[in-house]
């Protein structure tokens, strides 16, 4: 009995051990699956987010404080309306002067679109101004504001006889932009209201100086509000050089002054406060850590040296207009619809091509080729042309497809060169799929008089098609995120494509071309996200359509 209790006892201890072994092991498995999907989510949630929402910092002349309305030379007070299918939330006072004083003003830099601006003024009667200029007698008190006593509006500023008319041209005309008074703006139907910006931090020349590789660039919203509210007694604190800030105040009741009140900056108690212009300038110019603020127009026409202030801009990344506006100058403006379309039909001919032909492969391979040395040799080539980088297959293709058989840099020979590269796929996927289905199902057949060939695909193919269907979705999963081997093989014309031989950009080279250019992030983004909900479309339908061939098939 003491033996046996013994003999147990060593077996208990045994199997505890295995017990022990079994549960770090899936410890480890559940620790690494873990791992894996926190990543996964991460990265996936972080494209998302940044795809649906746009969170960017911008750097401007002009500080992030605006204004709804503002005096003009004669001293009414003006506000600028804009037609609602312009999207701008505000404009700078450079902005302003651009779209009156540029022969053919657009909203493309502005807005992201692809439209023409059409500014509206009107006649002098109505701005009671005192002098008129010889280049424009019919605006001269608006035209003084934005470009000076000297200057006037361009040829492409269409008058008015009224203000009330100005607001009716706006509402009417898309992309049209108009200068009324503040009390008309307010209550106007079929236009916005949009504020203008034009208050600037101006600085002694000795801020922006480079000592010991420190040199201030910019104001951001914090060092802002930490020089306001004196927190900051030095630039070192906003990361500029070893020098103590001298804050010179705007004069009271100067258009600085009132707009940074207005805005919530108060005057921090050490501040110099000059009661005129010329004191501010010069007492800015005395001291070396001088800051100060005024107006863009003062700073240009006093020549003051400016700084830039950041601003951080929120709001809607990914929208209707950006899915439905075609791409316009290298897709810095408009939408991507095009190139959805070309990116549909590069996969509906990638599937045309490869899928036939990676199917019959592995019908030949499984059920006629004979097992021997030579089938080996040529799964191992199936499986080394699967792992071939594929910017290899884009310089096949341009040899092949675009030189020797010259069907130039187009959709076909794109097309033609991602078949090639997930035919390995298709074959190893569905010969895996071949494989698994019973022999019974061959024999049972074969046995009540069925051919070969009628076994094949009406019993064979049809109980490996969940298997077969989703290595067809593997293949369109990378034939939809390839850049490399398109980049050679289609080319980059973002336009709708008319042929075979024409020039086509997919999502996934757009997405390389905005972020290799630089041309936005934002709209990079928002790409990637499109990318990421046809592939999620794409597997979402083919997993319905799997689920419904095993319930049809019984399995």
């Amino acid at each position: 009995m003491s033996a046996g209790k013994q003999k147990m006892t060593a077996e208990d201890i045994q199997l505890r051990r295995s017990y022990r072994a079994e549960a770090v092991a899936n410890g480890f498995i559940w620790l690494a699956a873990g791992i894996t999907i926190v990543v996964l989510v991460a990265v996936i949630g972080y494209i998302l987010f940044h795809g649906f929402y746009a969170d960017t910092i911008k750097g401007y002349t002009v500080l992030p404080v605006a204004e709804r309305s503002f005096q003009v030379d004669s001293g009414e007070s003006m506000s600028i309306v804009v037609n609602e299918k312009v999207r701008v939330r505000d404009l700078t006072y450079k902005n302003l002067r651009d779209l009156f004083g540029s022969p053919s003003p657009d909203w493309t830099v502005l807005s992201e679109q692809d439209l023409a601006a059409v500014p509206y003024a009107y006649t002098a009667s109505a701005y009671t101004a005192s002098a008129y200029t010889a280049k424009d007698p019919r605006g001269a008190s608006l035209a003084a504001f934005l470009f000076g006593p000297d200057g006037g509006f361009s040829s492409s500023v269409t008058y008015q006889n009224s203000p009330a008319d100005i607001l009716d041209k706006v509402a009417k005309t898309p992309g049209a932009v108009g200068l009324v008074p503040a009390s008309m703006a307010a209550s106007a139907k079929g236009v916005r209201v949009i504020s203008l910006r034009r208050i600037v931090a101006v600085v002694n020349p000795a801020v922006v100086e480079v000592k010991q590789n420190r040199k201030f660039t910019s104001f951001t919203e914090a060092s802002l509000k930490a020089l306001f509210s004196g927190t900051a007694q030095n630039w070192n604190q906003l990361k500029g050089i070893d020098l103590p800030i001298s804050f010179i105040a705007p004069p009271s009741g100067s258009v600085a002054a009132t707009v940074l009140a207005s805005a919530g900056y108060g005057i921090p108690p050490s501040a110099q406060r000059p009661s005129t212009a010329d004191e501010q300038v010069a007492e800015l110019g005395a001291a070396q850590g001088g800051v100060s603020f005024t107006t863009f127009r003062e700073a240009e026409d006093r020549k003051l040296l400016t700084v830039l202030s950041e601003r951080r801009e929120t709001g809607p990344n990914l929208s209707i207009n950006f899915l439905l506006e075609e791409p316009k100058a290298a897709g810095r403006v408009g939408g991507i619809s095009s190139i959805i379309l070309n990116t549909v039909y590069m996969i509906i001919l990638t599937l045309l091509f490869s899928t036939p032909v990676g199917i019959a492969a592995a019908i030949y391979l499984i059920e006629y080729a004979k097992q021997g040395k030579m089938l080996d040799i040529l799964r191992l080539g199936t499986e080394t042309l699967a792992g071939i980088p594929s910017i290899i297959f884009g310089l096949f293709g341009f040899i092949v497809f675009v030189s020797t058989l010259h069907l130039g840099i187009g959709l076909l020979s794109g097309t033609l060169t991602i078949t090639l590269m997930i035919l390995p796929t298709i074959i190893r996927t569905s010969e895996e799929a071949l494989k698994s289905v019973p022999r019974d199902y061959r024999e049972g057949s074969l046995a009540l008089g069925a051919t070969k060939l009628q076994t094949i695909f009406k019993v064979v193919v049809p109980a490996a098609a969940p298997g077969i269907l989703t290595g067809i979705i593997l293949a369109i999963g990378r034939a939809v995120g390839e850049t490399a081997a398109l980049l050679f093989t289609m080319g980059f014309d973002y336009r709708l494509v008319k042929d075979f031989r024409s020039s086509a950009r997919m999502l996934s080279v757009h997405l390389y071309q905005m972020v290799q250019e630089g041309i936005s992030f934002n709209r990079a983004f928002a790409t990637a996200t499109v990318l990421i909900i046809i592939i999620l479309i794409v597997n979402l339908a083919a997993t319905r359509l799997i689920g419904r061939m095993n319930r049809m098939s019984g399995k």
